[in-house]
């Protein structure tokens, strides 16, 4: 096969690397960030070929009660920082966080330790399914701002 045809091949079907902008198509989406490896990538959507799309993507009902004021990291509230971190959870089959990555970049990374704990220990999902109802990992992409308001 020649490479040419292989690229045709997973255009549609399978993953590619974009390097310079640090993200990865899996089938027609995108997902920002760097991925390690194939292997993290179809632990991350192994639905992407044939009849094996997923339907309903990962959600839950809950998502603003995993953080509040008190999550603020003291340190950072006293010397007046703000932050937004965006993050990539990686959701198992039974609805459990397996991983997450931190998709920001900045000074900080107290902020970074916070929200992936908080989400790490709070965050519970339904997972993604697949047409017939079949439940299978995926991930979930999210943003938190920590902001000091007047």
């Amino acid at each position: 096969m020649t490479p040419a045809a292989l690229g045709a091949e997973l255009e549609f079907c399978s993953v590619h690397f974009l390097d310079r902008e640090k993200k990865a198509t899996i089938g027609r989406q995108t997902v920002p960030g760097v991925l390690k490896n194939r292997a993290e990538i179809a632990q991350i959507d192994q639905g992407v070929c044939g009849q094996d799309q997923i339907v309903r993507p990962v959600w839950s009902p809950d998502v603003f009660r995993w953080f509040s004021s008190r999550d603020y990291p003291t340190a950072m509230l006293v010397e007046s920082k703000i932050s937004e971190v965006k993050v990539r959870l990686l959701v198992d089959a039974a609805g459990k966080v397996t991983q997450c990555t931190s998709l920001s970049n900045f000074d900080a990374p107290t902020f970074n330790r916070v929200v992936c704990d908080t989400f790490m220990k709070r965050a519970k999902f339904q997972p993604a399914e697949l047409a017939d109802g079949t439940k299978v990992p995926s991930y979930y992409i999210n943003r938190v701002l920590f902001k000091i308001g007047h």
